[in-house]
Parts: C-alpha cells; sequence; structure tokens
C-alpha cells in the first residue's frame, strides 16, 4: 500500500496527520453501522406491529352459567326457551317443575329420552318450534348414539304426563293423543351474543347465533370433535371456550363435522 508522506513536516507530524484521518474514519464507520442496526431494528418493528395485527388476542370466555345451563336446551328460531333432563333425575326436575299443563312436551318413541319442554311462558307456539323441539329431542337422546336415523318422537301437552306409584326417576306415564314427529338427526353449533355455545336445529342455530358448523352422524369421538370445534370457534370469532362447556351442549356419542 502506498502511503503519501507532506516532505515539508516531521515523520512525528505525518504520522498524527495520518492517526488524525484514521479516527474520522473509524467515527464514520461506527456512524454508519449504527444507522444499517437502527434501520434493521425498524423493520423487525413494523413486521410485529403486522403480525399482530393480522393475528388479534384471542379471548378466552370464562362466565357464570346460565340457570337452564344445568339441562339440555337451545333457544327455537322464534326465540322460545326449550330445556331437557341430563339424566333420569333431570328429567325428573323439568316435568315437575318446569312444565305447567299447557306446555308442549317431547320424548321419543324409544327410551332413553330427554323430556324436552317448550317455556312458552303464555307466547304462542309456532310449528316452526314445534318441528325444532321434536328435532332437537330426538338428537339429544339414545337415537343419536345407536344412529337410528330418522328417529320417531311424540310431542303432548304437561297434563298428559302422570307419575304412578313404582314408576322409576325420570319416568312419566303417557295418556291421550299424542302427535308423531320424524326429524332427521343433525344439529348446528353457534355461539350466541351472550357468549352461550349453542347446539341445535340448523334453523334456529342460524337465526339465534353465530353459525360455526353443522353436526352429523359419524364415527368421530366426542372429544375429538369438541377440540375441533373449539378450532373453529377460535378461528372464526376469536373466542376461546372451555372443551368441558363444549363436550356439554354436544350430543350424546360419536358424530362428524359436516364439509
Amino acid at each position: 500500500m502506498d502511503v503519501l508522506i507532506n516532505v515539508q513536516k516531521s515523520a512525528a507530524q505525518n504520522a498524527s496527520d495520518y492517526f488524525d484521518k484514521a479516527k474520522k474514519l473509524k467515527k464514520k464507520v461506527i456512524g454508519t453501522r449504527k444507522a444499517i442496526s437502527d434501520i434493521k431494528k425498524r423493520i423487525e418493528g413494523e413486521k410485529t406491529i403486522s403480525v399482530k395485527q393480522s393475528h388479534p388476542k384471542i379471548r378466552n370466555i370464562d362466565r357464570k352459567q346460565a340457570w337452564f345451563e344445568k339441562f339440555r336446551w337451545f333457544f327455537t328460531s322464534s326465540g322460545l326457551l326449550v330445556i331437557g333432563g341430563r339424566d333420569t333425575h333431570s328429567n325428573d326436575i323439568v316435568v315437575k317443575q318446569h312444565t305447567k299443563t299447557t306446555d308442549y312436551v317431547f320424548h321419543t318413541e324409544m327410551p332413553g329420552s330427554p323430556f324436552c319442554v317448550i317455556q312458552a311462558e303464555g307466547k304462542t307456539v309456532d310449528k316452526q318450534s314445534l318441528v325444532e323441539t321434536a328435532q332437537f329431542c330426538a338428537t339429544q337422546s339414545r337415537a343419536w348414539r345407536m344412529k337410528r336415523n330418522p328417529c320417531e318422537v311424540m310431542c303432548v301437552k304437561g297434563n298428559q304426563l302422570h307419575k304412578r306409584g313404582g314408576m322409576k326417576a325420570g319416568s312419566f306415564a303417557v295418556t291421550g293423543k299424542r302427535q308423531l314427529y320424524k326429524p332427521t338427526l343433525e344439529l348446528a353449533v353457534g355461539v350466541t351474543p351472550d357468549f352461550l355455545v349453542m347446539c341445535g336445529p340448523l334453523s334456529a342455530v342460524k337465526d339465534k347465533s353465530k353459525y360455526i358448523c353443522q353436526l352429523v352422524l359419524g364415527d368421530n369421538k366426542k372429544e375429538d370433535v369438541a377440540k375441533q370445534v373449539r378450532n373453529m370457534i377460535e378461528k372464526k370469532m376469536k373466542l376461546r371456550f372451555s372443551i368441558d362447556t363444549l363436550l356439554r351442549v354436544l350430543p350424546p356419542g360419536d358424530s362428524l363435522i359436516k364439509q
């Protein structure tokens, strides 16, 4: 490397000049490196902001249960609450404590069904609500687990149910005429504006909640389906529910998410 020397200066002065130039060059290099580092940090920061904006935080839903959630339940497309027993004990409670003489009551023709009651509270019950409740009753019964499709469901009034001596818990004698339905075994899952995960007939779910998916008879375990549904809710609504919440509303037995 060639080095230029000022012959009018001493060796010490020339060395001092080159030392000063070297310090200035070093400062420029350091400044350039810092500028590059600042640009990199700004770019990474913009990437982080972009990722946060495109992936909103998922909200965990943890709330106090409504009184009817201890039963099987859904809201008809007309807004009527329907409740049904989860077992023989709650079947007794539904009929004895939550059924009026003029209420519509549903039960499958085969054993192993919840008693499902439309909580009309003096309101007129439309035909669509009757059809939806019949379907709900069938899907929450043993017929779903046995894949008996369609399933026959009867509808009577509350004053046609009687508890006779010697009858087991959850059992009632039915007198008089009964109206019969043969609904298809299929359901839908949605999330209501009050953050209730509702499982019921497709028409009711689409009318009263944010539709998530449809369920049909299948061979996927209930626990696996619950996980799938939870993931779908997270993806569509950015809400996270516990697996137990999903298990409580899904039909008994295996099923399949309809694509």
